[in-house]
């Protein structure tokens, strides 16, 4: 603190800056040294933290100071719509494979000039008919990645994507619904293969309107039915096909007979959606998406998609405080029976509340709740807020439950226990999982657990903050084993921390191919249908991209994907339930041989064939 007084003069003490470290060099094009200025140039430590970021001067010259004594990397990061590809010191692409400098306080660490190349480009035209498609946007989809690149067409319908690394993309115009060549599906698009300094004219793209669909009249399908709705209630609904590669929306105007037109081939589900008291519903008549009826739509009519959507649950009421008088601002929770948190709204200035509708989506299902009332917008020492804990258990298609507990009191110790009778005292729960939770309030925990399949299981959390004891039971939940065709495939330890290998096993009714055996080799149990071979191991994030493959031909292999595979049992060992065909233990790496992040992976076991035989769900939390 620095204290003046009135009228006074307060004199601080010199502030001494400490010399920093520097990094200098130049960035210059790779064919003819021509300086560039149009980049952006970052000092990246050796830990991926950028720490300065400026363009060159004129001349192409950077000088980064004011860094920590430390090792660094430059990285040059160009413009949009440059040409040049990005690159770091020593020619990479990436900082994994880049050149660092350690440079130490006072110090200028130089660095050989950086030459960027040129990246590929694609180009093309868009027409709508015989006329010219202006200011339409086109998108550049990377295969096999999320990436998406736009452009707009100029003043003649041309377009242009410049400086892209080398790779395969496809092209997609959502003004006409078409993909190059000419398309509507994405599996038809043809992919453009790409390299540095390659360009590539003619993806052009060219559709025709049709009483104002962009499908030829050949490609066009329509979707008929019947809704039952009382639109005064609703503010819109709106009715939403859905396929693998497309999302297409009807608002609804009328609550009897509709007409989905200009649909492109292939097969959906369909919804109808309401801004209003109502539950979502799918074709036919259900509200779990799960159960929705898939239908094809091809270049005809599709009849009798009828909806007679349902009313949600209303819940209205006031609240007063201690006094009598209403509290506006109070906030009201709904509560399932678990007390996990449904929805929760604001009573007004007369102290009313309506709750209709879930931070998701409008409508609550029907079911058992309790209602709980706070004053945490409201000021005042008389009216004292209340907060629970709360655990949710939901079954997941792996065999596990999935547990999300939120503890707003900490620091507490916790306790989950699980049960298969309700906790009614015939039989001695299980404890799952025992924690003590530090930090502030408001913290939450997801663990996983894998209950006797094909019957009910309750959990019942215990949590203690030393002052009180709180309880909440969630359940029951029922879970299937994870089997397909005989075949089971597990995974331990999941959730998997990031230290030690992991165990993968592989076990069936009968007999059947070994994990880790040698080709050609078979197991001494072989009741199941020859054929099945050793096959191979996949691994998949949740995007579906496949993160690392583990070969069971030769493990041990010099693979990047089975990095660290070896075989720890073979052959039969009997169960109750199955025989265990084989077991590897394997330290996971994904296909460049990097550590794997957290998050939720699915391994899956194919046979000589190529058939997905058995899969498994595994979380990495590290």
């Amino acid at each position: 603190p620095v204290v003046i007084e009135d009228g006074g003069t307060t004199t601080l003490e010199p502030v001494a800056l400490h010399s920093g470290a520097m990094l200098r060099g130049s960035v210059v094009a790779a064919a003819d040294g021509t300086p560039l200025v149009d980049v952006r140039v970052e000092a990246v430590s050796d830990n991926g933290v950028t720490h300065a970021s400026h363009p060159p001067d004129r001349a192409g010259r950077f000088l980064i100071g004011g860094l920590e004594p430390g090792t660094y990397t430059v990285r040059v990061v160009p413009d949009d719509g440059s040409p040049y590809l990005e690159e770091v010191l020593g020619g990479a692409r990436t900082t994994d494979a880049a050149v660092f400098l350690e440079v130490a306080a006072g110090d200028v660490g130089d660095a050989d000039a950086i030459e960027l190349d040129i990246g590929g480009e694609i180009r093309g035209h868009v027409a709508n008919g015989v006329l010219n498609l202006v200011g339409a946007s086109v998108e550049l989809r990377r295969v096999g990645t999320d990436e998406t690149r736009t452009a707009l067409t100029n003043e003649f319908g041309f377009y242009t994507f410049v400086g892209l690394p080398a790779d395969t993309y496809i092209v997609y115009v959502p003004a006409l619904h078409l993909f190059h060549p000419d398309v509507p599906r994405e599996e038809d698009a043809r992919h453009l293969v790409i390299d540095e300094g390659d360009i590539f004219s003619r993806a052009d793209v060219e559709g025709s309107v049709q009483d104002g669909c962009p499908l030829p009249v050949s490609e066009q399908g329509f979707v008929t039915g019947f809704v039952d709705l009382d639109l005064e209630k609703v503010t819109s609904a709106t009715l939403r096909l859905t396929s693998d590669a497309d999302t297409l929306e009807m608002a609804l105007e009328s609550a009897e007979f509709f007409t989905f037109g200009c649909i492109p081939r292939g097969t959906y589900r369909i919804g109808l959606f309401t801004d209003g008291p109502f539950l979502p519903q799918y074709h036919r008549k259900v509200e779990d998406p799960s159960r929705a009826t898939s239908f094809a739509v091809d270049a005809d009519t599709t009849d009798a998609v009828d909806f007679e959507p349902v009313q949600g649950v209303t819940v209205r009421g006031t609240v007063r405080g201690a006094g009598g008088l209403p509290l506006a601002g109070a906030r009201v929770r709904l509560l399932d029976r678990s007390l996990a948190e449904v929805t929760s709204v604001l009573t007004d200035e007369l102290g009313a509340y309506l709750i209709d509708r879930t931070p998701e989506r409008w409508g609550i299902d029907a079911g058992t709740f309790y209602l709980l009332a706070d004053s945490v917008f409201v000021s005042g020492p008389d009216v004292t807020p209340v907060l629970l804990p709360r655990m949710s258990a939901e079954a997941e298609a792996s065999g596990l439950v999935r547990l999300t507990i939120e503890l707003p009191h900490g620091p507490a110790s916790v306790e989950v226990e699980r049960s298969t009778d309700a906790f009614a005292g015939s039989e001695t729960p299980v404890v799952v999982l025992e924690d003590l939770v530090g930090g502030a309030d408001g913290v939450i925990l997801n663990r996983t657990d894998a209950p006797p399949p094909g019957v009910p299981s309750w959990y019942r959390l215990t949590a203690d903050d030393g002052e009180r004891e709180w309880r909440v039971i969630a359940g029951p939940v029922v879970v299937a084993a994870a089997v397909m065709d005989g075949f089971r495939l597990t995974v331990s330890p999941s959730p998997w921390s990031g230290w030690g290998p992991i165990r993968i096993e592989l076990a069936a009714s009968g007999g059947g191919a070994v994990l880790g055996a040698e080709s050609g080799s078979t197991s001494a149990n072989s009741s199941v249908a020859s054929g099945v071979g050793p096959g191979s191991l996949r691994l998949f994030d949740v995007g579906g991209r496949e993160v690392a493959k583990i070969g069971l031909d030769h493990v041990g292999a010099a693979d990047p994907g089975v990095s660290g595979a070896k075989t720890v049992a073979s052959g039969p060992a009997t169960r109750s339930d199955s025989a265990v065909l084989g077991a590897l233990l394997w330290s996971p790496r994904d296909r460049s041989g990097r550590p794997l992040a957290s998050g939720v992976y699915y391994l899956r076991w194919s046979d000589q064939s190529g058939r997905e035989r058995a899969r498994a769900r595994w979380l990495v939390l590290r």
